[in-house]
């Protein structure tokens, strides 16, 4: 008899769970998706300088979309990196496709790692940067630049696999 309930209150919560779904998607607008093909190339590196200190490197490369060059030093503390920086950005105005907009933005950030068991670690980052951004007026740059920040906020897990040490190129840890 117990089980006969429990198997009812899952149908129930399932049967409900659909239902808000299909009322959901039902109400959902549309929208026009235009297929683009494009290509995202990207290279980030840390670089270790001495047991407390490693060099952060971020480039980025979509054509028409953007390209970020992003560097820091990272000061590692147990569990903690602390890591500070500059980025240097190009990106296309709001009606064009040419990288033309320059954006400097200095930033900094905390990166935590917990550890879950032996081979998994819940990591967590918070960053904020400072945005200064070319200012844009009809679709053309303009002198001078604009302020706004923006902060960010990451969660994960991180699980490491074991490799065989004969392997040519181990799995990225």
């Amino acid at each position: 008899m117990n089980r006969l309930c429990k198997s009812k209150g899952k149908f129930k919560l399932s049967l409900l769970i659909s239902i808000s779904v299909t009322c959901i998607s039902g109400f959902a607008q549309t929208k026009d998706v235009n297929d683009v093909k494009q290509v995202w190339l990207g290279y980030m590196s840390s670089t270790r300088l001495s047991q407390h200190y490693s060099w952060w490197n971020d480039f980025q490369f979509v054509p028409q979309g953007f390209f970020v060059a992003r560097t820091g030093i990272t000061r590692h503390i147990k569990s903690v990196n602390l890591t500070a920086g500059y980025a240097y950005l190009l990106l296309p105005t709001y009606s064009g496709s040419s990288l033309q907009r320059k954006e400097h933005r200095p930033w900094a950030e905390i990166f935590y790692t917990l550890p879950v068991n032996k081979s998994v670690q819940f990591i967590q980052r918070y960053r904020y940067e400072a945005r200064f951004k070319e200012n844009v007026k009809d679709s053309m740059v303009t002198n001078g630049y604009s302020f706004t920040n923006r902060a960010r906020l990451f969660f994960g897990l991180r699980k490491n696999f074991k490799w065989n040490a004969s392997a040519k190129i181990p799995p990225f840890n």
